[in-house]
């Protein structure tokens, strides 16, 4: 004996009820957080408008862009920051600290170090020939062999005198320090 379907093909509501709930309307999809919904909006405005919604929902005049995406996105990131909360401290501290070096010299550039982590791997072409670093708790493993710091493992690489965060581009942190541990 064959089971009752729908007229989708999916099996028929029980006896009784009055109504076939597979053949009911589905209802319009939802997003469950009403930031992502406001966002999506957003998204389908035009320069004038979404100038309009930056006056609306952040009570400032916008910054005079002329490029829709670039201002849809920080008007975004400011809507997420007013829920969500903005930068950590630990960026503000980054994000000044660079900006007080660039104004005491324009011309020089600006060093953004990357932190290495335990379980980080470097990787650095030297001459043709992929070199790949891991960090370890309290050093460098290349080829097999763990080493104290990267500048060891760039000379033994290159044969001559280099840093080795230089040489990889990062900042050279002890990978044994609890601080730079994730």
């Amino acid at each position: 004996m064959a089971k009752k379907t729908s007229s989708r093909g999916a099996p028929a509501a029980p006896p009784g009820l009055s109504q076939n709930i597979a053949d009911a309307p589905l209802p319009p999809p939802q997003p469950s957080d009403p930031l992502a919904a406001e966002i999506d909006a957003l998204e389908h405005l035009s320069l004038d408008e979404i100038r309009c919604a930056w006056r609306e929902k952040l009570k400032t005049a916008p910054p005079p862009l002329r490029a829709r995406g670039v201002l849809l996105r920080l008007l975004t990131w400011n809507l997420q920051a007013e829920r969500y909360g903005g930068l950590g401290p630990e960026t503000q501290r980054r994000l000044k600290r660079l900006a007080r070096e660039y104004a005491s010299a324009p011309d020089r550039k600006l060093r953004t170090p990357i932190k290495l982590h335990v379980g980080s791997t470097l990787v650095r072409e030297w001459k043709g020939v992929s070199h790949s670093v891991d960090v370890v708790d309290g050093g460098y493993v290349w080829n097999g062999k763990t080493h104290k710091t990267l500048s060891m493992i760039a000379r033994a690489i290159t044969k001559t005198n280099w840093s080795g965060p230089r040489f990889f581009g990062v900042e050279d942190v002890d990978p044994g320090d609890k601080k730079t541990r994730r």
